[in-house]
């Protein structure tokens, strides 16, 4: 029984598919050297495309159940991936208010708006521990 192999890129001539040409991979590599031709490799399934493998297993029926699987492992990895990215959706909103309300405030403390910024007058400076003893 001849031994296949997975590759992405074929290293012996000719370097595509021997059923419909395509030049790129994955491939399985067949070990097969055909005269006048060179080496016989199948393009395997892609996430775009299933491949002359692939429709060949579709056709044998090995995979009438795989697919459905495999699409439902995608809806279910998608599902998740959006529930992440609404979290971090949410999370920037309130950052985004934060930012705001920070500006605003920032900004009324650079104009003196509802401040007093007034610091002619003298003030009483009270220190810790510096109680009047009781006469």
């Amino acid at each position: 029984m001849a031994e296949f192999r997975l590759t992405h890129t074929p290293s012996i001539s000719p370097t595509q598919c021997f059923f419909c040409e395509e030049f790129v991979g994955p491939f399985i590599d067949s070990h097969v050297d055909l005269p006048g031709f060179g080496r016989v490799y199948i393009c395997a399934p892609r996430e775009d495309k299933p491949g002359c493998l692939g429709q060949m297993a579709i056709l044998a029926g090995y995979v009438e159940e795989a697919i459905p699987l495999r699409l439902q492992e995608l809806v279910q990895d998608l599902q998740i991936e959006i529930q992440e990215l609404k979290l971090e959706n949410d999370d920037l909103k309130q950052l985004e208010q934060l930012v705001a309300i920070t500006r605003k405030r920032a900004e009324r403390v650079y104009t003196g708006e509802g401040m007093d910024l007034n610091f002619s007058e003298e003030r009483p400076v009270i220190k810790r521990g510096s109680r009047q003893p009781r006469a």
